[in-house]
């Protein structure tokens, strides 16, 4: 897949080197030639180019790209100038940064909807991590709703899924169990590898060292752990 990401700064950055990560062409955009000089061996293009200028764009593969992200953060006007710019060249998927709650306003009023807070996301996931302990991961799916993989409390050690009942007595959805295989291998060392239960009987019991991949409310998950 194409992306362009205009905005270089450590969002941007970031961003930018996950997608080329994953094998993606991503084009990287900034009016800053050292931000672009930093990131131009870990992308497949990264040009210096002032994004409020329309002409500019236009001569960038926006409207064949797969998405457009505009990373652009302190930058209040030049945040805005883009992304009018690219609304009116047609951009089929435009996904924007924003950086407090007046920014989001002024997109969502201009018609972005796709709209990301990383502080803000990082923020709220952080702090619901910090408050359940046994946490392995969290992932804030919107308001106050996430997919944690979480410890199997001891409580539960040795029961059935069926008799566990986590949806009628937790209000909390089961996705899958990850559980640790140990093996030996041709040299005689001992190796720990993850695996992942994503389908299962009813029956299965669930066991001391699995790890619990729940979707559900931060309330419900403070009641689960509380068992």
């Amino acid at each position: 897949m194409r992306f362009v990401v205009i905005g270089l700064g450590n969002f941007g950055v970031a961003l930018s080197r996950c997608l080329a990560g994953m094998g993606h062409e991503v084009i990287g955009v900034d009016s800053n030639i050292h931000k672009v000089e930093q990131i131009k061996d870990a992308i497949t293009t990264a040009i210096v180019m002032d994004s409020r200028d329309a002409a500019a764009v236009s001569s960038l593969p926006v409207t064949s790209a797969d998405a457009v992200f505009v990373a652009i953060g302190e930058d209040f006007g030049s945040s805005v100038n883009t992304i009018a710019i690219l609304k009116q060249m047609g951009v089929k998927r435009l996904i924007a940064r924003a950086i407090n709650t007046v920014h989001s306003t002024v997109l969502e009023a201009i018609g972005v909807s796709e709209i990301l807070r990383p502080e803000q996301d990082f923020a709220e996931m952080y702090a619901a991590r910090f408050e359940l302990s046994g946490v392995e991961n969290l992932f804030l799916i919107g308001e106050n709703r996430v997919v944690m993989e979480i410890k199997t409390p001891s409580v539960l050690v040795g029961q059935r899924i069926e008799s566990i009942g986590f949806e009628k007595n937790f209000k909390l959805h089961l996705l899958a169990i990850k559980y640790v295989v140990t093996h030996q291998s041709l040299l005689g060392t001992v190796e720990k590898k993850s695996q992942i239960y994503d389908q299962w009987e009813q029956d299965r019991v669930v066991e001391k060292d699995d790890v619990l991949v729940l979707y559900g409310q931060v309330a419900d998950f403070h009641h689960f752990k509380n068992l």
